[in-house]
């Protein structure tokens, strides 16, 4: 579950427009909270991938 708001609905919409979303926690050994995404059309084949790290401080 995600509690922001804004995060929920960045994960909402493509679900409700009929995309199947990834997501899953790849942090390795050096304890940096990591990330990784793929979404993909159902309809359509090709994947867009991504990973990254919160960054340091206030948004």
């Amino acid at each position: 579950m995600v509690s922001d708001p804004h995060g929920r609905e960045v994960l909402v919409r493509p679900v409700a427009a009929g995309m199947e979303l990834g997501l899953a926690v790849v942090s390795g050994p050096y304890e940096l909270p990591v990330c990784a995404a793929c979404l993909w059309p159902e309809d359509h084949p090709v994947v867009f991938a991504g990973a990254g790290h919160p960054a340091p401080g206030p948004c």
